[in-house]
């Protein structure tokens, strides 16, 4: 039995972990989304195909195969995004109920506090893609490592090293400084041997290193307005902490070194900070350990709430309004009415904002449930290319973040394409498609529908489908 002080903090600081990643798993439901699950159509199709080998082995990018392999195989059994979403959002919080759970003294549960209400890790909680799991692998490993259980290390740090290069240098530091470290590190070298064929075949291609340079200052100013200024305000106790634990140290900075060597080398964009995610345990680890004065835990205490209050309210006012415009007239309303079984819906969403920056939210795109199974309506790996389409009753559904020269060769007959966001604003830069009409107006919107037909067959070329429907 846990005593009730002890289970205090595991409801009280789980339960904000769980609160704040299950609000971003319904702010991220946008068209990135459907974009990063396409990244992984080859995997699938060979899931589907028996191709096992092919599955196990598939990098996406620069990424290894794990996450890839989990993304297929839940694809696979339901292709809904609200299960991707969900998933990233778990391991995120896992990772929160495994640092609860590690022995780090008297004020364990500090280090918790301060993962649960990182925006590093709320920013990128419900993402698809590996960083959320790459995290939770990292407080897997740190959980055996306090119970000095190697098994538990080992494992961790060869699936970590199968989901990010980050988080098996992450682990490797980390069991370092373990007595079973000649154990482990032998395991995840040997766990890690089928990835190094790929690995020397994206070091020798010079594709590899094609990011642009760090520029220190903006990149600091953007980590500011994302993240707010709750990192710098902690830094004097992850340092003080650093210094008290140097096993914990080690880990910190050295993952922080890898970081800062595959950007100045250009291999991650220094414009992107999914990658901290992987600083995000020992990092919390360090604090914790520097809070050896009450004040000092009271402190932080604070920061960290006032952090996951400020984080709470921006995704409840992003809610809030995910839930006005649902209520208002858009143009993807027009369209989707007008729709039969078998056409296709375009959208075209303007690139307001890089896809790094996750403050974003898309009502538009909340027209289709993400709840709704949408399985792929293509075979063709690099699906980005042609919009992903996707399945959804009975329709398919593309999805562009600028006007791609695929929009003008959509293969369905009946077509239905919408503008939105600032895409509304250039209409003159989509390409025109054979069987459209003209454009109409909602609100601040655009869309177009399929030119009618006279009764000879002939097209009538001005008509489109809203004089045909009446709206």
């Amino acid at each position: 039995m846990i005593p009730g002080s002890a289970t205090r903090p595991l409801l009280l600081v789980g339960g904000l972990a769980v609160l704040l990643r299950t609000m971003r798993v319904f702010c991220r439901w946008d068209e990135w989304a459907l974009h990063y699950a396409a990244y992984n159509q080859d995997v699938l199709n060979a899931l589907q195909d028996g191709q096992i080998l092919d599955f196990m082995t598939t990098w996406v990018g620069l990424h290894p195969p794990l996450y890839p392999m989990l993304h297929a195989t839940l694809s696979a059994v339901w292709p809904a995004p609200i299960l991707w979403l969900s998933v990233s959002a778990l391991f995120s919080c896992l990772a929160v109920f495994l640092l609860l759970r590690t022995p780090s003294g008297s004020v364990g549960w500090l280090a918790a506090l301060c993962l649960a209400t990182d925006p590093v890790q709320v920013h990128y909680a419900a993402e698809v893609n590996n960083y959320p799991l790459m995290v939770g692998l990292i407080a897997l490993a740190w959980w055996g490592r306090e119970r000095d259980d190697w098994r538990v290390v080992a494992v961790a740090g060869v699936l970590g090293a199968w989901t990010h290069i980050l988080a098996g240098v992450a682990i490797g530091l980390a069991a370092l400084s373990s007595g079973h470290r000649r154990r482990i590190l032998m395991i995840m070298v040997l766990g890690s041997l089928p990835l190094v064929p790929e690995v020397l075949a994206m070091v020798s291609e010079a594709s590899t290193r094609r990011q642009p340079d760090l520029l220190v200052w903006q990149s600091v100013g953007d980590a500011l307005s994302r993240f707010g200024p709750s990192f710098l305000i902690l830094l004097p106790l992850l340092l003080r902490g650093c210094l008290r634990h140097t096993h914990v140290a080690l880990a910190w900075g050295g993952t922080l070194a890898c970081w800062w060597f595959m950007v100045t080398a250009h291999i991650a964009a220094p414009h992107q900070f999914p990658y901290a995610l992987a600083l995000g345990v020992p990092a919390a680890l360090c604090i914790a350990a520097g809070c050896d004065r009450p004040w000092m835990v009271r402190a932080v205490t604070v920061v960290c709430l006032v952090r996951g209050l400020w984080l709470g309210m921006d995704d409840a006012g992003r809610l809030q309004d995910i839930h006005a415009d649902l209520g208002e007239s858009r143009a993807i309303d027009a369209a989707i009415s007008a729709t039969q079984p078998g056409d296709a819906i375009v959208l075209i969403r303007g690139l307001n904002a890089p896809d790094d920056d996750k403050r974003h939210v898309s009502p538009s795109l909340w027209r289709f449930r993400p709840w709704s199974s949408m399985p792929a309506a293509s075979r063709i790996g690099q699906m980005f290319l042609i919009g992903q389409p996707r399945r959804w009753r009975d329709r398919v559904l593309y999805t562009f973040d600028e006007p791609h020269p695929a929009v003008g060769r959509i293969p369905e007959a009946r077509v239905y394409t919408v503008l939105y966001d600032a895409a509304a604003m250039n209409p003159e830069r989509v390409p025109s498609h054979p069987r459209q009409g003209d454009w109409h107006h909602v609100g601040a919107d655009l869309w177009r529908g399929p030119l009618l037909r006279r009764a000879s067959g002939s097209a009538s070329p001005g008509a489109s489908v809203g004089e045909e429907s009446g709206e």
